[in-house]
Protein backbone atom coordinates (compact mmCIF):
# COMPACT_ATOMS: atom_id res chain seq x y z
CA UNK A 1 0.00 0.00 0.00
CA UNK A 2 0.75 3.61 -0.75
CA UNK A 3 1.45 5.97 2.46
CA UNK A 4 0.96 3.21 5.20
CA UNK A 5 -2.83 2.65 3.57
CA UNK A 6 -4.28 -0.82 2.15
CA UNK A 7 -6.57 0.45 -0.72
CA UNK A 8 -9.04 -2.92 -2.22
CA UNK A 9 -10.16 -2.90 -5.77
CA UNK A 10 -13.36 -5.06 -5.79
CA UNK A 11 -14.23 -6.56 -9.52
CA UNK A 12 -15.63 -9.18 -11.51
CA UNK A 13 -19.19 -10.25 -13.00
CA UNK A 14 -21.41 -9.44 -9.56
CA UNK A 15 -19.91 -5.77 -9.94
CA UNK A 16 -20.70 -5.58 -13.43
CA UNK A 17 -24.02 -6.52 -13.27
CA UNK A 18 -25.05 -3.65 -10.54
CA UNK A 19 -22.88 -0.90 -12.59
CA UNK A 20 -26.02 -2.15 -15.56
CA UNK A 21 -28.63 -2.71 -13.09
CA UNK A 22 -28.10 0.69 -11.27
CA UNK A 23 -29.16 3.37 -13.63
CA UNK A 24 -32.12 1.38 -15.04
CA UNK A 25 -33.42 1.96 -11.71
CA UNK A 26 -35.19 5.22 -11.21
CA UNK A 27 -35.69 6.73 -7.83
CA UNK A 28 -37.26 4.48 -5.42
CA UNK A 29 -36.93 1.62 -7.28
CA UNK A 30 -34.78 -1.55 -7.23
CA UNK A 31 -33.44 -3.70 -10.44
CA UNK A 32 -32.08 -7.07 -9.68
CA UNK A 33 -29.62 -8.79 -12.23
CA UNK A 34 -29.76 -11.85 -14.01
CA UNK A 35 -27.60 -13.92 -10.85
CA UNK A 36 -29.71 -11.82 -8.13
CA UNK A 37 -33.29 -12.78 -9.65
CA UNK A 38 -33.05 -16.21 -9.82
CA UNK A 39 -31.82 -16.22 -6.02
CA UNK A 40 -35.60 -14.41 -5.57
CA UNK A 41 -37.87 -14.77 -8.19
CA UNK A 42 -40.14 -17.23 -6.19
CA UNK A 43 -40.22 -14.80 -2.90
CA UNK A 44 -41.39 -11.67 -5.02
CA UNK A 45 -43.34 -9.72 -7.67
CA UNK A 46 -41.49 -8.67 -10.55
CA UNK A 47 -42.04 -4.63 -11.70
CA UNK A 48 -42.92 -3.53 -15.01
CA UNK A 49 -40.21 -5.36 -17.55
CA UNK A 50 -37.40 -3.78 -18.88
CA UNK A 51 -37.38 -3.49 -22.58
CA UNK A 52 -33.99 -2.75 -23.11
CA UNK A 53 -32.28 -5.21 -20.41
CA UNK A 54 -35.21 -8.21 -20.34
CA UNK A 55 -32.74 -10.55 -18.88
CA UNK A 56 -33.08 -7.78 -15.51
CA UNK A 57 -35.91 -7.60 -13.36
CA UNK A 58 -37.90 -4.56 -11.61
CA UNK A 59 -38.57 -5.33 -8.56
CA UNK A 60 -42.21 -4.35 -7.60
CA UNK A 61 -42.97 -5.59 -3.77
CA UNK A 62 -42.19 -8.69 -1.38
CA UNK A 63 -44.57 -11.45 -1.86
CA UNK A 64 -46.90 -11.27 0.85
CA UNK A 65 -48.62 -14.92 0.22
CA UNK A 66 -44.52 -16.21 0.85
CA UNK A 67 -43.48 -13.71 3.79
CA UNK A 68 -45.36 -13.38 6.93
CA UNK A 69 -45.40 -9.93 8.45
CA UNK A 70 -43.63 -11.12 11.92
CA UNK A 71 -40.83 -12.76 9.48
CA UNK A 72 -40.46 -9.47 7.73
CA UNK A 73 -40.25 -7.07 11.27
CA UNK A 74 -38.17 -9.97 12.92
CA UNK A 75 -35.78 -9.57 9.78
CA UNK A 76 -35.60 -5.15 10.07
CA UNK A 77 -35.40 -6.12 13.44
CA UNK A 78 -32.31 -7.89 13.47
CA UNK A 79 -30.94 -5.85 10.18
CA UNK A 80 -31.41 -2.47 11.61
CA UNK A 81 -28.91 -0.41 14.38
CA UNK A 82 -30.28 -0.76 17.96
CA UNK A 83 -28.97 2.10 20.31
CA UNK A 84 -26.60 -0.92 22.15
CA UNK A 85 -24.88 -1.23 18.87
CA UNK A 86 -24.66 2.41 18.32
CA UNK A 87 -20.26 3.48 18.44
CA UNK A 88 -21.58 7.01 20.24
CA UNK A 89 -23.52 4.64 23.31
CA UNK A 90 -20.62 2.31 23.88
CA UNK A 91 -17.25 3.09 22.86
CA UNK A 92 -15.59 6.36 24.66
CA UNK A 93 -13.10 8.53 22.71
CA UNK A 94 -10.25 6.83 23.98
CA UNK A 95 -11.46 3.20 22.84
CA UNK A 96 -12.75 4.61 19.55
CA UNK A 97 -9.41 6.48 19.08
CA UNK A 98 -7.72 3.36 19.41
CA UNK A 99 -10.13 1.30 17.08
CA UNK A 100 -9.34 3.86 14.66
CA UNK A 101 -5.45 3.75 14.73
CA UNK A 102 -5.32 -0.05 14.64
CA UNK A 103 -7.57 0.10 11.38
CA UNK A 104 -6.89 3.28 9.54
CA UNK A 105 -4.77 1.47 6.79
CA UNK A 106 -8.09 -0.05 5.76
CA UNK A 107 -10.43 2.78 6.36
CA UNK A 108 -11.08 5.37 3.00
CA UNK A 109 -9.50 8.82 4.35
CA UNK A 110 -12.86 10.60 3.76
CA UNK A 111 -14.40 7.64 5.94
CA UNK A 112 -11.85 8.13 8.82
CA UNK A 113 -12.16 11.76 9.11
CA UNK A 114 -15.86 11.30 9.80
CA UNK A 115 -15.57 9.02 12.53
CA UNK A 116 -12.82 11.04 14.16
CA UNK A 117 -15.40 14.15 14.20
CA UNK A 118 -17.91 11.82 15.96
CA UNK A 119 -20.16 12.34 12.76
CA UNK A 120 -21.74 9.25 11.06
CA UNK A 121 -23.94 11.09 8.74
CA UNK A 122 -24.05 10.44 5.22
CA UNK A 123 -21.16 7.86 5.95
CA UNK A 124 -22.81 4.85 3.99
CA UNK A 125 -22.26 7.60 1.29
CA UNK A 126 -19.14 7.70 1.48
Amino acid sequence: GDQNRYEYVIAGQPLEQIAVAEPLAGSGETVLAPQCWTHVKGTVIEGAPIETHPDYHRLEALDTSKHTYPTIKQAAKRSAPSKAMMLDDYLDEEELERRLTASFRFIPRSVLKQLRTGSLRGINEM
